[in-house]
């Protein structure tokens, strides 16, 4: 995910889901501002879809919030088990 920078800005998880991903902000120092985000849960195919919401906040407390669903498909690459 990456934002052109007016400010500095936080990267953050909301909602029912949201403890399924981690996000780690990442130095915006550049004209740039970035996060890592990593799936730290293992998804299940039987639940269907999974819903969350990321959030960008700058430095003044602006915010906005984009809603995602996540739906897994089956395994297609090297880490099928």
């Amino acid at each position: 995910m990456t934002l052109y920078r007016y400010r500095d800005v936080f990267f953050f998880s909301l909602g029912r889901d949201s403890d399924l991903i981690r996000i780690e902000n990442v130095d915006c120092s550049k004209m740039v501002c970035e996060a890592d985000v990593a799936l730290v849960k293992r998804l299940s195919r039987r639940r269907g879809r999974y819903q969350l919401s990321l959030e960008v906040k700058d430095t003044r407390g602006e915010r906005t919030v984009v809603t995602t669903e996540i739906e897994p498909t089956p395994s297609q690459g090297p880490f099928m088990e």
